[in-house]
């Protein structure tokens, strides 16, 4: 929790956003490649290689170029979405998924990535466990909310209040007889538009900190009604299905199925892989 209000704090004091698209670690010490790859390549020829390798129908070896770079610390959201769609390429639809929902954790609003997440949602066996869509004025609210990341939202609600401090200093400043729908109209659409912009950045805040998702990586596992095999099972799930990790014991998680918590139950810690 802590790092996000020095990221609060920093934004609202100098307003500036780091760039989220190219993160990478420290060290940039050429990683250990794997043999299809030549030695000593940076990591721009280690990414341009990958992309070469996807492009000429051989994704295992651009899966493992991009592997490499996620492996020696580059976080961004067009690395996370190659690797989910060579995972595809290669059949592997649980680690697809896991990838896409990385990727859009930094890239909302990526036509393509949306694209290629929705196609390969739409080949899961467990449709049926999908959260419920809302329309209408809570469908646009919460479709808006999920337009901007954490950071985005942040300095959007940051930039509003500045805007909003603007305009009500303008209100005090100008005589009673200058003050008019001009000023009074934008006062209110700001107000609204930063309110709510503060409970998604509040929410995006809470689910950074407190709600832990995961994918199903195996073909088909069993849910049991306790942490154990002795337990008898409440029902199954299978690759690629988003859950909500609850709660560990052992080598056991319990998880519920988002929007549907009337499904839950618990399953190994190796059948599933945090997002």
């Amino acid at each position: 929790m802590q790092r996000i209000f020095h990221s609060i704090a920093w934004l609202a004091v100098v307003g500036i956003v780091f760039p989220i698209w190219a993160n990478s670690a420290e060290n940039d010490s050429p990683p250990s490649l794997s043999s299809d790859y030549p030695a000593g390549l940076s990591k721009e020829e280690i990414y341009k290689h990958a992309n070469d390798f996807y492009l000429d129908n051989q994704p295992e070896k651009a899966l493992e170029g991009y592997l490499d770079l996620y492996d020696i610390g580059v976080r961004n959201g067009h690395l996370n979405y190659n690797i989910g769609n060579a995972y595809f390429r290669l059949g592997q639809l649980g680690k697809s998924i896991l990838w896409y929902e990385r990727a859009l954790q930094w890239l909302p609003r990526f036509h393509d990535l949306r694209v290629n997440y929705e196609y390969a949602r739409g080949l899961l066996a467990d449709e049926e466990f999908r959260g419920p869509e809302y329309g209408g004025t809570l469908g646009f609210l919460i479709g808006v909310h999920r337009k901007l990341n954490l950071r985005e939202s942040l300095w959007t609600t940051v930039f509003l209040f500045w805007i909003l401090s603007g305009l009500f200093i303008m209100r005090l400043l100008l005589p009673a007889a200058r003050r008019g729908a001009w000023l009074s109209i934008p006062c209110w659409i700001v107000s609204i538009a930063f309110i709510l912009l503060c409970l998604s950045s509040a929410l995006r805040i809470y689910q950074y900190e407190y709600i832990k998702e995961a994918v199903v990586m195996a073909s088909a596992v069993e849910i049991k009604t306790g942490p154990g095999d002795d337990f008898s099972t409440s029902f199954s799930l299978h690759e690629g299905t988003k859950v909500r990790w609850v709660q560990e014991q052992g080598d056991w998680v319990r998880i519920l199925l988002p929007g549907n918590a009337s499904f839950t139950g618990w399953m190994p810690e190796s059948a599933v892989e945090a997002i």
